[in-house]
């Protein structure tokens, strides 16, 4: 079913002729007789139009076929589901908290350690030949948003 046929659709489950329809969207009348015929395609302002005079139509089902033809009363929202997870007593928790508490320091004192290490020296000329490679080019960035390129070759 296309969206001609679901404004046709519509407009036989409201009742209404085609001139009572355009009057109370406030269009042309020949403009709901073209698009039940097929020979134009409804623009976005009238679409808005007819949702917001008719809200419980699903714009889902206007726009796409997708669905009913009327929005659901009750609409999901995310809360919807009641939480059956609650937390019975303190206790529980406060047992929790002094396991993870002795976890979490053993934890800080190994990053004390590793930061109070020095650094480690890397000998650069050992791990890469100098003779295997070249420089091929070098570019500098100046602070004026220029640029300039030095090739040795």
């Amino acid at each position: 079913m296309n969206i001609h046929e679901r404004i046709s659709k519509l407009l036989n489950v409201l009742g209404y002729t085609a001139a009572q329809f355009a009057d109370i969207l406030g269009v042309q009348r020949s403009s709901i007789s073209h698009l039940v015929t097929g020979r134009n395609k409804p623009s976005s302002d009238f679409l808005q139009k007819l949702l917001s005079k008719f809200p419980n139509v699903s714009a889902e089902w206007l726009l796409l076929g997708v669905g009913t033809m009327y929005k659901s009363n009750k609409e999901n929202t995310l809360f919807d589901k009641e939480n059956t997870n609650s937390i019975d007593s303190k206790t529980q928790v406060t047992d929790v908290n002094r396991d993870n508490i002795k976890d979490i320091t053993i934890v800080n004192q190994e990053k004390k350690m590793e930061l109070n290490t020095p650094p480690e020296k890397i000998d650069f000329e050992n791990k890469i030949k100098k003779d295997s490679l070249k420089v091929v080019k070098i570019v500098f960035f100046y602070s004026d948003n220029t640029f300039s390129e030095y090739n040795p070759s």
